[in-house]
């Protein structure tokens, strides 16, 4: 198996450092040091245990791991094991070592062990400032650790939700799209400035804008929850379709029988929310997904059905382009009639 593969090299690596030491012929070409292929052999091992996982699906209410049985609940086993096997052959004063301690941090994070995540935030800050690539481009680790707490944030919430029993979350929706937001804007701009490291080769970036889907979809619940049932649209009375008092009453007012009544009011709210509210939210993540994915891929998403898509897209990409299919499917005005018109 690949990963028991990718585990006895780190395990060599770190066991012998003379067979990480690469050099051309004559030993013309510079040496890698053995603190950094065991880097590289850990990230491959993590790679590969990530996308062996099943995370967060595309829906409206994507789930967290923490709430799955305690036997099921992914461990990075492997990933765990030769981060244990740098530490010991290295110490943690390297800088590679700076990269492992975000690595942990966030497999807690991706797991649901929000609170263990949350005991390494010091650490996590201490090690982004040496996290910085020598081309200037953020890479995965840096962008883990740069929003680390919008993500320890969003995946709170979610994962108070989705417990067993589910935990009340005040302003829950209010958190959600905060995280979100700060991922999104932040990516964004980075995106625009070419800050980012080229998609194709490291995935952080599509990562985050992934998680921006799970928490804007889980804020779209939450806040459509809030509208339909308790009248809290939180939308402006100049907004046409928004279900204000006079609006309701309006429409509704010849409504007599009192289920009837409430039946017409929570469609008009139902409405608004199918067409003001969760658009916005799902606009947001499909469209900073978008810019990591190459024109290949969106038209696989909007173009073929889902069996072909996921033939034809790598593990590592599937996730990402689900998202955008889901996404973009419930958006009015989808990109889809453009794209996939001959």
């Amino acid at each position: 198996m690949q990963i028991v593969r990718s585990a006895l090299i780190a395990a060599t690596c770190l066991t012998v450092l003379a067979a990480c030491e690469a050099t051309g012929p004559g030993g013309n070409f510079p040496k890698v040091l053995p603190q950094k292929q065991a880097l590289e052999d850990i990230h491959d091992i993590y790679r590969e245990e990530f996308a062996e996982l099943f995370f967060s699906g595309e829906g409206e209410q994507p789930g967290c791991l923490s709430s799955l049985p305690v036997a099921s609940q992914p461990k990075f086993s492997q990933t765990r094991s030769a981060i244990r096997a740098f530490r010991v052959q290295f110490g943690t004063k390297e800088a590679e070592a700076a990269h492992l301690t975000v690595l942990d941090a966030m497999m807690h994070l991706q797991v649901g062990n929000v609170g263990l995540a949350g005991l390494l935030k010091s650490d996590v800050e201490t090690a982004k400032g040496n996290l910085v690539s020598q081309t200037g481009r953020f890479t995965r680790d840096f962008l883990f650790a740069e929003y680390f707490d919008p993500l320890l944030a969003g995946w709170g919430v979610v994962c108070d939700l989705t417990a067993s029993p589910p935990k009340a979350v005040d302003d829950a929706a209010e958190e959600l799209e905060a995280a979100a937001s700060e991922i999104a804007e932040g990516l964004t701009a980075s995106a625009e400035a070419g800050q980012l490291a080229d998609p194709d080769a490291d995935q952080g970036a599509i990562y985050l804008a992934a998680t921006t889907a799970v928490f804007n979809a889980w804020a779209a619940k939450e806040s459509g929850q809030r509208c339909i049932e308790q009248g809290d649209c939180g939308c402006d009375a100049t907004v046409n379709s928004c279900p204000t008092p006079a609006v309701i009453s309006n429409t509704c007012g010849a409504e007599t029988d009192p289920l009837d009544r409430r039946e017409c009011q929570q469609d008009l709210r139902r409405s608004y929310f199918n067409e003001t509210i969760r658009p916005a939210r799902y606009a947001q993540s499909r469209d900073l997904i978008g810019l990591f994915l190459d024109d290949s891929e969106k038209m696989l998403a909007l173009c073929s059905e889902s069996g072909a898509m996921a033939r034809a897209t790598g593990s590592s990409r599937l996730r990402y382009v689900s998202w955008y299919r889901f996404l973009s499917d419930r958006l009015p005005n989808s990109a889809a009639q453009e794209i996939c018109t001959p």
